[in-house]
């Protein structure tokens, strides 16, 4: 594909309005766009058919036949990440990257413990996971995380979990920012008094670069 280059066309490949001369279209440009939308609408990888005259909507069959083929192979994936994550998340997530070629890139760590998502080629990343132990005093706990942060760890988050429904879980997990590192990050258990500290453990989300 190309800009379009004919006479009357901006510096920059681009069409003119009004009251400016006319930007002729050249054939060249219209062959290339016709290409562009043939090959989508034809190739193995895009819809897959022969192109049919009386067919206006070849094209709009042809991207829902690709993103329905990456939602296809999400589903079969039962050995991957998915086998991990057991739910609609997952097969969201494989779905996004399968559809738009790798922006994003989902791995799994220390068996179902731990997931890394990196964004743009490592320009964003995002990691998570959980910690669970019973938990019924002020103590400290610290997650390693499995592939450390190639450039540094900005913020760590937790959410308490409790293993059953209860009023009695009066305690809760609280990050030391100087103790989080590109490798890990510690939590305090606190509570507001002596009674009642039990928890089993939490979530937590960690993001970085």
């Amino acid at each position: 594909m190309h800009r379009i280059d004919t006479p009357g066309a901006t510096e920059d490949g681009r069409f003119k309005e009004s009251p400016f001369p006319a930007t002729r279209v050249g054939a060249d440009w219209l062959n290339a766009l016709q290409a562009e939308v043939e090959t989508v609408i034809t190739h193995v990888t895009g819809g897959n058919m022969e192109l049919v005259k009386a067919n206006n909507a070849q094209l709009l069959a042809a991207i829902l036949a690709m993103i329905g083929r990456a939602i296809d192979a999400s589903r079969t994936d039962i050995n991957g990440d998915l086998a991990a994550l057991s739910n609609s998340v997952g097969l969201l997530l494989t779905a996004m990257q399968n559809t738009i070629n790798g922006l994003f890139v989902l791995t799994t760590d220390e068996a179902t413990s731990q997931r890394t998502i990196t964004f743009a080629g490592g320009l964003f990343i995002l990691k998570m996971g959980y910690f669970r132990e019973t938990i019924t005093s002020e103590v400290t706990r610290t997650v390693n995380f499995a592939s450390p942060f190639p450039g540094g760890c900005w913020h760590a988050f937790t959410q308490g979990v409790i293993a059953s429904a209860s009023n009695l879980r009066d305690l809760w997990p609280q990050v030391i920012p100087p103790l989080t590192t590109a490798a890990s990050f510690t939590v305090q258990f606190q509570a507001d008094d002596t009674n009642d500290m039990a928890l089993s453990g939490f979530d937590w989300w960690a993001i970085g670069n």
